[in-house]
């Protein structure tokens, strides 16, 4: 299976993440084809209030969702490519605009400013 930066894919997570969800993968492309993990969001349909570092998506044919969902980025994750079991979508570059947003918000790397 080839994976793109920006798909919705559904995967098997481990811990209190242990149902099969979607996810959306953040990793470059660069980085996919050789590398065994992938980094990944996964989504929730318990929406909470942290508009911040969980951005909500509606459902459409294109990202493949079937509820209203938020990407939890708070809950970013590696995962190896044999446990994500398919491609269900591709968000767009809206929605991947308010991932990158919550990334950086909550990592706090728009902050980080290195020392002269």
């Amino acid at each position: 299976m080839r994976f793109a930066r920006g798909d919705m894919v559904t995967a098997a997570f481990q811990g209190d993440l242990g149902k099969p969800r979607p996810a959306v993968i953040v990793q470059a492309d660069n980085y996919i084809e050789h590398h065994v993990t992938l980094l990944l969001c996964p989504l929730s349909t318990f929406l909470s209030d942290a508009a911040d570092f969980r951005p909500t998506l509606e459902p459409s044919k294109d990202n493949g969702l079937k509820e209203r969902s938020q990407i939890m980025a708070d809950k970013m994750t590696h995962l190896k490519k044999a446990a994500i079991r398919q491609v269900i979508g591709h968000l767009s570059e809206d929605e991947m605009a308010l991932l990158e947003t919550a990334i950086i918000n909550i990592t706090g790397l728009q902050q980080f400013r290195p020392q002269s």
